[in-house]
């Protein structure tokens, strides 16, 4: 079923943000303690998404699979899969870092998640305002820090 297919590519979504964000923490001691918050949150949003694709194979989650392709997904795993490879090859560079986390988590997939799936169970919506809250805070966050180094380096 497409719809299980598309939770569990955002769960594999997640987790490669996860693995991309350890990568950085190993790579920026300095900002180590940042990264790995990061990475430990979004493993946190891999077992919430997995723990949806469970509702909707059990059929308690009406998902509407036509308003969210599974194509950008897996292209997106791809992409966060590749640059986590090649960031030990080059001299670690925050900014750099910064950019792409910025990126991601003001990417579709993470801001617009919750809107495609419907339930009438209260606890579910909550679940899926967190998805979207965590991706805004992390996008405040990294925003933050990356605005703090450019001022910083100017000074």
């Amino acid at each position: 079923m497409i719809q299980i297919k598309i939770f569990e590519a955002l769960e594999k979504y997640e987790l490669a943000i996860s693995k991309l964000y350890k990568t950085y923490s190993d790579l920026c001691p300095e900002f180590s303690n940042f990264w790995s918050h990061l990475s430990e949150d979004e493993e946190v949003h891999a077992s919430w998404v997995r723990s949806l694709g469970v509702l909707a194979k059990n059929g308690i989650l009406r998902f509407d699979s036509s308003r969210f392709n599974i194509k950008p997904i897996e292209t997106s795993i791809e992409y966060v899969n590749d640059v986590r490879i090649k960031a030990p090859e080059r001299k670690p560079d925050i900014i750099l870092f910064l950019s792409i986390a910025l990126d991601l988590e003001n990417s579709i997939i993470e801001k617009n998640f919750y809107k495609v799936v419907s339930n009438d169970e209260p606890d579910m919506a909550k679940i899926f305002m967190d998805l979207s809250n965590g991706a805004e805070h992390h996008s405040e966050a990294v925003q933050n820090l990356r605005t703090k180094i450019l001022i910083d380096r100017k000074k």
